[in-house]
């Protein structure tokens, strides 16, 4: 089955994101468990959860979204390698934890 990217999803996603921006990440987290197919937006979807869940200060939840974010996300510069752009948002998830 392929999946489809919806306006809903679109909508769920932005609303996190503005969740985040007012430091309510409960909120966030909540818009974002009511996605039930990300699509192609299931590697974003993931790094704002981490984003939300390291808010919250559920740091191994956070860690093991963002991971799955890097192994998902394309890298945003084609001269770089998937394994650098997986090594910032690991890198992001170390400092999530430093600053515990």
């Amino acid at each position: 089955m392929r999946s489809t990217l919806t306006p809903k999803t679109v909508r769920r996603l932005l609303a996190a994101d503005g969740f985040l921006d007012l430091d309510m990440p409960a909120e966030a987290i909540a818009e974002l468990d009511r996605i039930t197919d990300a699509g192609p937006l299931e590697g974003p979807r993931r790094l704002l959860l981490g984003i939300a869940l390291k808010a919250s200060g559920r740091m191994d939840d956070a860690i093991r979204n963002l991971e799955l974010a890097a192994r998902i996300m394309p890298s945003p510069d084609r001269k770089s390698t998937p394994l650098n752009s997986s090594h910032q948002i690991i890198s992001y998830a170390v400092f999530c934890l430093k600053k515990k």
